[in-house]
């Protein structure tokens, strides 16, 4: 965040997410949904200055947090990374190079070719079939909620941050490749989960990182003409 938005917005961002509702109340309950959203979002950091300029030094880093992702969540990480690779549709094939593939396979997959081998199709099954197709089809695992449902939930889980939402209608949201990609990701994971059939508060938790970064990158912007940063941005005001 710092190397392409500088330390003061990588430092605001950090904080709205500490202090938002959603990372708090998570961070103290043992679910695997918290260091899957960390990973993941991490991963997605990482690959701006690919998306951005082409460059590639950073891949190997995006997909071995890929690669942790999806040791903590399964498959729903790769999911949720659609939109990078049609961020980097004209240069797709740099995913596949050897150094970015056997970054994500060295930490992605000894741990689960070590539990099918152990566990068989019990593990993959259940794992596999269960939690990731019945979970996402049907209403087995007793969890079905409307398609609305995580509208609410993410106007509460940025709080006391929600009012910064409307930031995200800016006109200069669309200028940047890399907001872009950020916006688009949020996006597609909103749509994502609530096209699953059954919702819970915490799938959401891999979307907060990316709305915290564009509302730290766009509210210092909206203070003073330039998007110089004044010593204490409006923003602030509205939670005094």
């Amino acid at each position: 965040m710092e190397r392409e938005f500088g330390r003061r917005a990588a430092l605001f961002s950090t904080a709205v997410l500490a202090t938002s509702a959603a990372w708090l109340a998570f961070s103290r309950v043992a679910v695997t949904d918290l260091p899957m959203a960390a990973a993941f979002s991490a991963a997605m950091l990482a690959a701006l200055p690919w998306i951005a300029r082409g460059d590639r030094r950073g891949l190997p880093l995006t997909t071995a947090l890929l690669g942790a992702a999806v040791l903590a969540k399964g498959l729903v990480p790769l999911a949720l990374a659609l939109p990078l690779v049609w961020a980097g549709r004209r240069q797709w094939r740099d995913l596949l190079r050897p150094a970015p593939s056997l970054a994500f396979v060295a930490v992605a997959a000894p741990w689960y070719l070590l539990a099918s081998l152990r566990h068989g199709s019990a593990f993959l099954g259940d794992f596999f079939l269960k939690q990731h197709l019945a979970r996402f089809f049907t209403g087995e695992l007793q969890h079905q909620q409307p398609f609305w449902f995580y509208i609410p939930v993410l106007l509460a889980g940025l709080f006391p941050w929600t009012p910064l939402l409307a930031l995200l209608f800016r006109r200069p949201l669309y200028h940047d490749a890399r907001l872009r990609f950020l916006l688009i990701s949020a996006t597609f994971g909103l749509l994502f989960f609530s096209a699953s059939t059954n919702k819970l508060p915490g799938y959401l938790l891999p979307l907060i990182p990316a709305v915290c970064a564009l509302m730290a990158w766009l509210c210092p912007r909206r203070s003073r003409p330039g998007g110089r940063w004044p010593r204490a941005p409006r923003c602030w005001l509205w939670f005094r």
